[in-house]
């Protein structure tokens, strides 16, 4: 008798196995998978707010998985949207004309990768606090550089911006590996400026604006927008020749002269910065693997003069970038209703 209980007992432990398996299986064939979507994650200041909303919208209003993946430089940026399989499907933040060689390279000429918008518009060049033109008799500050309208001036401030007092003057720059960085190089010395860029991390250059600015010091910093720094401080940017395809063209003349390459470069052509095209760039299957999504980001665009103010809250008043997001969104449904115009 106790085996054929035990026997009876084990035959409808296996039934109930049995049935609980089933049910699970017929779950899970019912059970959607998310498509997950991969931002790619870059390092400096304006490219937070912007990934944080995208993220947002393509959860909550389209039903995807967003995963942020950290890419710091543009180079392996691209890399990694044109590898096969693509480890990252959208670059949020491609800047013109920093990184035209690579649109070039990726979009236009290999067909790996597509523009799908342009996100905004934004400015870069090199800036001094207003004080140093003007003064600032609230603040007890007289004018330090009253003349000072253009770089080609710069040459006759450069004890006034010698930080190090080594004889030549000092431009705050970006980190190692920014174009930007480089192509400041590129201008300081087809400028034949006297003076020296300091290359360190974003944070620590604004750290060292920051200083300048409530002490009332002199500096002369490489500046972008969007950024905290440029709603919160009153800056001057400094004129330059306005910029050419043609003049712009001398900079990969200089980067090959400066590699030992057997080419012939002399100062005096180089431009500045254009207004600063952000485009959005994805994988060249995206369209097809994630039509919404794509219709998505063909309608984005946002006032830089907002990503200015967002970034303010996210780097400055130190607030999570998701929430700071989501009252974004919450407060200007017009501009959500225009990125889902046409998406069913």
């Amino acid at each position: 008798m106790r085996g054929k209980g035990f026997k009876a007992g084990l035959g409808g432990l296996l039934a109930v196995v049995i049935a609980i398996t089933v049910t699970f299986s017929a779950s899970c064939a019912r059970a959607p998978i998310t498509p997950v979507i991969r931002i790619a994650d870059m390092c400096w200041q304006s490219n937070v707010p912007v990934i944080n909303l995208m993220k947002i919208i393509l959860e909550d209003e389209l039903g995807y998985e967003v995963e942020f993946v950290p890419t710091l430089w543009a180079g392996p940026t691209f890399d990694a949207l044109t590898t096969e399989p693509s480890d990252v499907d959208i670059f949020a933040e491609c800047w013109l004309p920093n990184l035209q060689p690579l649109v070039d390279e990726y979009v236009t000429d290999k067909g790996q990768a597509e523009v799908v918008a342009t996100s905004y518009v934004g400015r870069q060049g090199f800036v001094v606090p207003t004080y140093v033109i003007e003064g600032d008799p609230n603040r007890g500050i007289e004018p330090m550089a009253p003349d000072l309208r253009s770089v080609w001036q710069l040459n006759d401030y450069v004890d006034l911006f010698d930080r190090d007092h080594d004889g030549r003057g000092e431009l705050i720059g970006g980190p190692e590996g920014w174009l930007c960085t480089e192509i400041n190089e590129w201008q300081l010395e087809s400028w034949e400026l006297s003076y020296d860029q300091v290359i360190q991390d974003e944070w620590v250059s604004w750290s060292m604006l920051t200083s300048a600015y409530y002490e009332g010091e002199p500096i002369l910093c490489y500046g972008y927008e969007p950024t905290w720094p440029t709603l919160l401080f009153g800056l001057t940017w400094l004129e330059t020749p306005a910029y050419s395809d043609e003049a712009w063209a001398d900079y990969e003349i200089w980067k090959d002269w400066k590699a030992g390459m057997d080419v012939t470069w002399e100062p005096g052509i180089a431009c500045g910065y254009p207004p600063s095209e952000v485009l959005v760039v994805v994988t060249d299957e995206f369209s097809q693997e994630y039509p919404d999504a794509y219709r998505f980001l063909q309608n984005w665009s946002i006032p830089v003069e907002d990503l200015t103010d967002l970034s303010v809250q996210i780097e400055l008043h130190r607030l999570p970038a998701a929430y700071v997001a989501s009252e974004y969104i919450r407060e200007h449904q017009e501009l959500v209703d225009q990125w889902l115009a046409g998406i069913e």
